[in-house]
């Protein structure tokens, strides 16, 4: 059970009732099996309130079905065996991998090529039909800033982003 004001807090500014209203929307549709819907990404800068976001966001959503799993940094290693799980034991169940950190460090961070491989379908497997990756960042291009949008940038791997 998640306890905390973030989780179930109410949005203070116009702004932020919209970007929670499209990201209760987002994941209230992925609970109920629209697998049209994919990672989210929140991006902002520093002290805006993006990871109170999503935790508001999804904490309007646990009535629906949807779990949610945080994940802190030391486990990135470990996303392909936590996709392979939940794609193997909980088929029919609903996940958002609610990722702990902000996408914020330098480019060719340590965890990247994970990240990004298991993003891709790596690791011998592929990303869950039943699982979606929310995270914040900085920057919409989030572990390599300097990589335009349209290219290889981790925003792409992102269904949808939200800068706040």
């Amino acid at each position: 059970m998640f306890t905390g004001a973030a989780w179930h807090s109410t949005p203070r500014t116009e702004d932020e009732v919209k970007a929670r209203d499209a990201l209760v929307a987002h994941f209230t549709a992925f609970a109920n099996g629209d697998d049209t819907k994919g990672h989210v990404l929140v991006h902002g800068d520093p002290g805006r309130g993006k990871r109170w976001l999503l935790r508001s966001a999804l904490g309007k959503c646990l009535g629906t079905g949807v779990r949610v799993v945080q994940v802190p940094r030391e486990a990135l290693r470990n996303l392909p065996d936590v996709c392979e799980h939940l794609r193997k034991e909980y088929p029919k169940t609903r996940f958002v991998l609610l990722l702990d950190m902000p996408l914020a460090l330098t480019p060719y961070a340590e965890f990247h090529n994970e990240l990004t491989s298991v993003m891709d379908g790596g690791g011998g497997g592929k990303w869950p039909t039943n699982a979606m990756l929310a995270a914040p960042a900085l920057k919409p291009t989030a572990l390599k800033p300097d990589v335009p949008l349209d290219d290889d940038s981790l925003a792409c791997r992102f269904d949808l982003s939200l800068g706040i």
